[in-house]
């Protein structure tokens, strides 16, 4: 090894030179004038160079407005200036087209082998300098100029061979590992739908499969054990939309606020759950500080599948209070625990409810009508009891079983980019690997 000479980049074999990124790179400027039909291209954070996908048909450019893209060709480098740090650049393997905010590069394959160079300039290494050469006022309009980005080290085995040695390696370690994150983010999904399923069959059906069923008159429950019974929310429980935003007045109470993250991110609020310092007045404080057994529930959010999340409350809190975006329920417990609403509103059921419910356009929320216009299947106080502690214990196995995956799933990707750093600045030798393997 010797030193590269510049420190972000540390030492490197002996053998390895450094030129700058002008040397194997020439800029790109064709149009998409040629009516020809290419698709759209952008950049992923994971996968590299892939075809668009667009939410809805209105978004899709139209060939008029496509003429002014860039034309990408397979082996060329392709650059989202703006998110250079969230890995926004790759060696595209498509043909298509990007958005004129894109730079397009094309290699000299006689001196930079193109996949070598998909996996350098996508290493940790390179991502944690390019925003030091960002420019801009505002830091979401900071980019790197071309000038900068083509002056950046372009670290390298002297052959081709060795380059191409090194991203083959590197390809096929890294397909292994994709697949194994694929079996696990696979299992994950088919975790969270069983999940899901224990959930729906437990609060509409109850534990016994044997006991009669009768018709619930509910289309999207269909049948219910025959000694529960059907009631509106707000028939059995107080419910009211926060008002407590984020400020902290002076004059008012000081107290702990459980904002929209705290629930959407946890199903249990608790004494030791992480809570913002706010203020509110006397009123608000009496009426939305948080008690035992509430539900809190989102009200409003960006997307209609994201309203009616629910967490329980499972301690007394003296100074904590629910804030804003969020509704709080306080159950008439000799009707319905808040353990059993809490489970209710998990279901598949619940959530087809307000999503169908939510109203808006860019942000979406749902009213205190249609909170308290959702029915509920009830059985008794001693079944509530029983489904919750059947329920609070199969999720609790299936939920660690998520919470391990994802450990992994998340070590796995920590090794995919600690191996491609390592490779690429010859910290790991690829040639030695291979022969080993």
């Amino acid at each position: 090894m010797k030193n590269s000479g510049i420190e972000w980049i540390g030492e490197i074999p002996e053998h390895w030179k450094i030129l700058k990124f002008l040397s194997g790179l020439e800029k790109k400027e064709k149009r998409n004038e040629d009516h020809i039909d290419r698709k759209m291209l952008s950049v992923s954070q994971y996968l590299g160079i892939i075809e668009k996908k667009y939410e809805s048909e209105e978004l899709i450019r139209t060939k008029e407005e496509s003429q002014r893209y860039f034309v990408v060709e397979p082996g060329d480098l392709v650059v989202n200036v703006m998110w250079l740090q969230y890995r926004g650049l790759g060696v595209s393997s498509k043909t298509g087209i990007v958005s004129p905010d894109y730079q397009v590069y094309k290699i000299n394959s006689r001196i930079v082998q193109p996949d070598f160079l998909h996996h350098l300039v996508r290493s940790d290494m390179y991502l944690n300098e390019y925003p030091k050469h960002f420019r801009g006022i505002r830091p979401n309009s900071s980019r790197i100029s071309q000038y900068d980005f083509m002056r950046l080290p372009l670290l390298l085995p002297p052959t081709i061979r060795e380059q191409k040695q090194i991203a083959d390696f590197l390809n096929y370690k890294t397909n292994q590992i994709d697949d194994n994150l694929v079996k696990s983010q696979t299992l994950v999904e088919l975790l969270k739908e069983e999940r899901q399923a224990i959930i729906d069959q437990a609060v509409t059906k109850g534990l016994d499969p044997t006991v009669p069923m009768k018709d619930s008159g509910i289309e999207w429950i269909e049948e219910i054990p025959e000694e529960w019974i059907i009631k509106r929310l707000k028939f059995i429980s107080r419910f009211d939309p926060s008002s407590v935003d984020r400020h902290q007045n002076e004059g008012e109470l000081q107290v702990l606020i459980c904002h929209y993250p705290e629930v959407y991110k946890n199903e249990k609020i608790t004494k030791t759950t992480p809570l913002s310092e706010g203020s509110c007045n006397q009123q608000e404080f009496k009426k939305f500080r948080l008690k035992k057994d509430d539900v809190l529930i989102t009200k409003d959010s960006e997307t209609p599948d994201d309203i009616g999340v629910p967490a329980h409350v499972e301690d007394d809190m003296e100074n904590a209070v629910c804030g804003y975006h969020l509704t709080q329920i306080s159950s008439d417990k000799n009707q319905i625990l808040g353990s059993f609403l809490f489970r209710f509103l998990q279901s598949s059921f619940a959530n087809a409810y307000f999503e169908i419910c939510a109203n808006g356009v860019t942000r979406f929320g749902i009213g205190k009508d249609s909170i308290g216009s959702i029915v509920i299947p009830l059985p008794t106080i001693v079944e509530q009891k029983s489904i919750i502690l059947f329920l609070d214990i199969q999720i609790g196995r299936i939920n660690s079983l998520i919470k391990k995956t994802e450990i992994q799933i998340e070590k796995l990707q920590e090794f995919r980019q600690s191996l491609i750093s390592d490779v690429v600045t010859g910290k790991i030798d690829a040639r030695q690997e291979i022969l080993t393997q």
